[in-house]
Formats: structure tokens, sequence, C-alpha cells
């Protein structure tokens, strides 16, 4: 018998009863709400923490913006959800003008209102107010404008972080939320400092001519830099302004969508200027064309409040990788008294979801090239056990699956033809060739981490060539981890979740089996020290071999 409140709140008709745990988390996560405006809530990997977020703004009575970290789950909330509003950011809509050069032109080569002709500017829908002087409502039907408008109208729409960043905080549609979830909430610190930084290519750099700050460890220097940067950017705009006709040509084209790049780095310069402090780094990049820079800050707490807190009277966090919420909260600067955390335990049976120790070789920066060698052989020894099952490794870098892709023939005959690699471009190609594929393929792949379900016959075993450590090279987390007291707590924490997150790919209901293998023999010791922060439930998961 179908729930009631099914019928009630008309849910999808896949939707009949209560998963394990299900109906405690959504009863604990409104009370909990009573208390507080802001709820993080913990659930397990595949214990349904979708449907808990949808029920609560049905209970309420509050409209509900839903917030993803990629498009793949968005569009999976949509298959859950179909009555729910998808929304994506400008450059996935054709121009209503050029229909049929999609997507070489999209709504996102909108021009600004200022290089409109005068009667166009006049024609102008007054009754439909301008979100963005860059984007100006079309005379004619603009696809994205009205998927804006359904979506600030509809009961629940999904949307993407990084575009609900910019949304709320410049073009102010999106704001003032009754009810607000943010998926993945372990994620936003990332999502945070990507819409806080500043990020000059080599072209840019190139085209604008600047140099770089006179000292390049001083913030004082920076903000110099940047007054000076702003002024050039700023004639660089106006001169473009002059250049680019009415039209879309592909000569204004080129001109609308440097125009574009330029008023949002006029914008992320002026923010800059506003809160750079002793707590940011400059970061010069090498790449194949030349330099690139960056401006980014160690901590992105401090903007918490300002660019996400102050935008939704409730805002729901979930993942199933919390893990501390103390500090999550530091990290993502939650009003210390304003929230409140929820944590659910597993209802999978452990014999389903069993996580091997099994230490083969250490792929740190130190003993790299001495122990890669010994990856094909301990995949080949996986694989010779599941001859017959799909399963997915987890190679971390890019670096290692090369490797094991260059040196297939080391592994059996029977097992070199049953994997499956991917690059940055045709990644989500080779991960959907992968999931309707009826033999036993398996996926080697370093970017399946989050955001991807394998249920079932896709995958019964998962393997983990090492531990998900965050790279040191990268002077923010560098900085992060040595320069602050709960440095390592966070730089721990980041790697549990990530762990955790890679073994529950492949369990995604109370019946569904899936095993997973840790090759890093550096795990045991990592555990020993590091146990505390793991949920419960994936500790008892683990079996040393």
């Amino acid at each position: 018998m179908r729930e009631p409140l099914f019928d009630k709140f008309n849910l999808p008709a896949k939707f009949q009863q209560y998963g394990p745990g299900q109906k405690d988390s959504i009863d604990g996560t409104f009370e909990a709400f009573q208390r507080r405006d802001i709820v993080l809530g913990e659930h397990p990997t595949g214990s349904g923490k979708t449907l808990i977020a949808v029920m609560l703004p049905h209970m309420m009575g509050r409209r509900m913006v839903y917030t993803c970290t990629t498009k793949s789950l968005q569009r999976q909330f949509m298959t859950d959800f179909p009555d729910a509003v998808l929304l994506l950011g400008r450059s996935n809509y054709p121009c209503g003008r050029f229909l049929s050069r999609f997507p070489y032109i999209t709504a996102n080569d909108c021009p600004p209102l200022i290089l409109l002709p005068d009667k166009e500017r006049q024609n102008l829908n007054p009754a439909a107010a301008v979100d963005n002087l860059l984007y100006p409502r079309c005379v004619l039907d603009c696809p994205y404008m009205a998927a804006k408008t359904k979506a600030l109208a509809a009961q629940i729409a999904v949307l993407n972080i990084q575009y609900l960043l910019p949304e709320a905080n410049y073009a102010g549609r999106f704001t003032d939320l009754e009810y607000l979830v943010l998926d993945e909430i372990d994620m936003l610190e990332n999502a945070l400092l990507s819409f806080v930084e500043i990020n000059l290519s080599t072209d840019m750099i190139a085209y604008l001519g600047l140099a770089p700050p006179e000292h390049k460890t001083k913030f004082e220097s920076w903000q110099t830099w940047a007054v000076e940067a702003s002024q050039v950017v700023e004639d660089r705009i106006a001169q473009l302004h002059h250049d680019t006709g009415p039209g879309l040509t592909d000569a204004n084209l080129k001109n609308i969508r440097r125009l574009k790049t330029l008023e949002h780095l006029n914008g992320k310069l002026g923010y800059f200027l506003s809160h750079v402090n002793a707590y940011w780094i400059w970061e010069n990049k090498q790449t194949r064309e030349g330099e690139a820079w960056c401006f980014k800050p160690i901590l992105v707490g401090p903007f918490g409040q300002q660019d996400v807190w102050r935008h939704a009277s409730k805002v729901l966090g979930m993942s199933a990788t919390i893990l501390g919420f103390e500090q999550i909260v530091k990290n993502i600067g939650i009003p210390r008294e304003d929230w409140e955390g929820y944590a659910s335990p597993s209802f999978f049976p452990l014999e389903n979801r069993r996580v091997m120790a099994r230490p083969a070789l250490c792929l740190d920066l130190k003993h790299y090239k001495e122990n890669i060698v010994k990856l094909p052989g301990a995949i080949d020894q996986i694989l010779s056990e599941h001859p017959e099952e799909k399963g997915i490794i987890h190679t971390v870098s890019y670096q290692t699956a090369n490797y094991l892709q260059q040196h297939l023939g080391e592994l059996q005959p029977e097992n070199r033809g049953r994997l499956l690699f991917h690059t940055p471009q045709n990644r989500l190609d080779i991960i959907k060739q992968f999931k309707e594929s009826t033999e036993a393929r398996v996926l080697a792949s370093p970017s399946i981490e989050r955001g991807e379900d394998f249920p079932d016959d896709v995958c019964r075993f998962i393997v983990i060539a090492k531990l998900p450590h965050l790279y040191l090279g990268d002077p923010q987390v560098k900085r992060r981890l040595y320069g602050h007291r709960d440095g390592n707590a966070w730089y721990t924490q980041k790697t549990a979740a990530a762990l955790v997150q890679m073994s529950g790919r492949g369990v995604r209901h109370t019946n569904d089996r899936c095993v997973t293998y840790v090759l890093d023999s550096t795990f045991s010791a990592w555990y020993a020290k590091n146990r505390g922060i793991l949920p419960k439930w994936w500790a008892d998961s683990l079996v040393w071999g």
C-alpha cells in the first residue's frame, strides 16, 4: 500500500513506501527546522536522501530550490522527480534569434544592452525586468529566460550550485529563497572558492598586457595591482563597445564574448579589492601556453554568510560525508548559533557492502615510481576474482590511469579487453558506454568519486588504487593544511570523505551488493590514526586481509 503522504504531495508513482530509516530522517530533520534555520543531514550513500529533501518543503508549505554539484546530478534528480523544473546555465540554451546555429550561438551570446540598436532597445518588454544588464530581454522569445521564469515560479527548481552563487549575488533573482537544499554540502567549500577566486589565463594576460604584482607575497602589492588592472580592463571594455556593431556576425560575436569575459573579470577584481587580505595567496601556474595567474583565499568560511546563508530562510545541507559537523561549519562559514546536525545510520546489510583492505602498493609521491609497476598485477588479480562481473577502478589521477592503460599487456589475456578509460573530453560518453554494456567491463577513472550511480549489475566491485589525499602541490591546500590549527583535521576530513564516496558508488539500495578493495598499503596506518572521523557504518564494513 502506498504511503498516504506520497499521494497527498503528488509524488511520482515509483515512490510507494519509505526506505529503511527514511521516515525517521524526515521527521528528525523537520523537528530540527522548528529550532534552527540551517540543518545539516548526514545520510549514507544510496540511502535516498533526495526523497528526504523533497518531502520537507511539502510538510513546511514552502517552495524549494534544490542545488546539485553537476549537471548529471541535476538530470538524475529530474529522472526521480519529473515534475520539478530544471534550470541550467545560459550556454545550455539556444538564442531565440538563431535557433539553427545552436550550440555555436547560445543564449549566453545575447549582446549587451548598450550594443542593441535604438529601435530594438525601445521594443524591449517593459513588463519584464532586466535581470542583468549584460543580458537584456530579447524582443523574441528567449529559451533561457522562459526556463528561468518557470524555475522562479516552481514548487521545486533544480539548479547547479555554480549557477546559484552568481545568480544570488549578482543577478539577484534567486535570493530570499523559502527553502534551499545544498546537496553534497561538503563540496560547498570548493564551490565558494571557485566563485571567489580570480583566474587569469595566458591569453587574457597577453590581451590585457598585464605585469604581475611588484611584490608577489604582499597583499598590499596585489591591491595596487588590482586597481591598475581594473583600469586596463575598463579601457578594453570601452574599446570593445566602440568596435562592436549590431548583429551577431562572427566578428561581433568574438567581441561580445570577450566583452562579457572582461565584465566578469572586472566584477571579480572589485570583489577582490573589497576582501583581499593576508589570508589570500597568489599562484603563478606554468601551462603549455605560458604563465597563468590565480588569486584565491586560503579560507572561504568568511564568505559563507554573505554569499550563501543570507539568501534563504531555511537551508538543508546534505551529504554522506559531512564527517564532523563542527569542522564543516567552520569550513563553510555557517553562523555558529544557527545550525543543527542530524546523522543517519546505514540500513544496508554489512555483507552487501564490504570494504576489503588489501595492501598491495604505495602510490604517494615518494614511492610512486617504484610502486606503480605493481598496479597492473594487483588489478589483474581482482579482475580474475570477478571474471563475469562489472566494476570500477578509482585511479585518483590521470597519470595512474594512463600508466595502467599503457601496461594492459601485463594483464592476463582475458582481462586486457575488459578495461575502459576516458579523457576529460569523452568522460560522459565512456561512462554511458560502461553503464549500458552487458559485458563484464571495468571502468578505470580518476573522476567518478561522486555524482554517478552504478547500481546492481552495473558495478559489483570497486578498486581504490590509493588514498585520495588532496594535492599538496596546490599552494592553497598547503597553506590551509600547515598554516591553521585545524589544518590537519580539515585535510583528513577531505581524504575520508573522498574514500567513503568512492566506496559508495556501487551499493545504491538495500538489496544491492558491491565489494570494495583498498590497495593502498598506507591505509592501515592512516585508519589507525583517523578512524574516529569515519562513519561507524563504514568502519563496520571493513575486512582486513
